[in-house]
């Protein structure tokens, strides 16, 4: 396919469906195997480079999807991913589709870039199904994964702040 969309509902294909722009879609009941860079998502072909989504639109951080997001909508994680902290403002869910989202750079005010979520006064935000943690590799330079001035509602949801080492108290535990 070359522009336009290819939508398969039943069918035997036989050697390589070719995808090269536009969209793929097929029902439940076709199997077909992704191209190397591709997976499929709820029926869609999509670039494994793709994180996270709204609808039927893509992005490749979480950090665009958030920055694209209306109030109301929901942003689905696609896979366990490590990426940015986020500013949240506004009232979204983020659900992490039981996926792990790993935080290896820091937001918050100049200087104490150091949260993995900052969520601001006045919204109400909802994450689910999943893990949210530290990178290993990024330990020093967080002091909590979620720093929270909003209505914020975690289901099914574990926040591991086992990497949160920025500031450690005299025991070696780590502030959460």
């Amino acid at each position: 396919v070359t522009g336009g969309t290819l939508a398969i509902q039943a069918a035997t294909i036989n050697g390589t469906l070719v995808y090269a722009s536009g969209s793929v879609t097929k029902a439940d009941a076709v199997t077909l195997e992704a191209p190397a860079d591709y997976k499929w998502d709820n029926g869609n072909l999509i670039s494994k480079a793709y994180i996270a989504r709204i609808g039927n639109t893509y992005y490749q951080t979480l950090a665009e999807a958030v920055a694209a997001a209306a109030d109301g909508d929901t942003i689905m994680l696609l896979a366990n991913t490590t990426g940015a902290g986020v500013v949240i403002n506004k009232n979204i869910t983020i659900d992490l589709g039981g996926f792990t989202y790993s935080f290896n750079q820091g937001v918050g005010s100049t200087g104490t870039e150091s949260n993995g979520l900052q969520i601001l006064k006045g919204n109400t935000v909802t994450i689910q199904n999943g893990t949210l943690n530290i990178a290993a590799e990024a330990a020093d330079k967080f002091y909590t994964v979620i720093q929270n001035y909003a209505n914020l509602t975690l289901t099914d949801v574990t926040v591991d702040a086992t990497n949160a080492d920025k500031w450690s108290l005299t025991d070696g535990d780590s502030y959460a």
